[in-house]
């Protein structure tokens, strides 16, 4: 039953650092020119932000590894899952500073 427990514990956490990283990027991104401004192609009618998700890749990969480690005593699966996503959070960035072009976006 303790398990469950730590389960929820590791799930409560990254959602509040989610969160509170999520809102303090939102905050300081538009500072270095990371927003989208709304145009005719464009779904939202005023600037956004962009770049906010980098808080959830963040917070993944810091407590993927710890959860994988607490709960089967070893770092195995974790690593092979980041090789995989951080990657694509880069191109990500890299696609909200400045445009990328499609072939290397897929």
């Amino acid at each position: 039953m303790s398990h469950i427990y730590n389960f929820v514990a590791i799930f409560a956490l990254s959602f509040g650092l989610s969160l509170v990283l999520t809102r303090m990027l939102i905050a300081i991104l538009p500072r270095f020119g990371m927003v989208d401004a709304p145009s005719n192609r464009r779904a939202h009618s005023r600037v956004t932000p962009r770049g906010g998700g980098i808080a959830f890749v963040l917070v993944f990969s810091c407590l993927l590894p710890l959860a994988e480690y607490y709960f089967f005593a070893k770092v195995e699966y974790s690593r092979i899952m980041l090789q995989v996503f951080v990657p694509i959070t880069l191109v990500s960035l890299w696609d909200d500073i400045s445009h990328v072009f499609i072939p290397i976006r897929f």
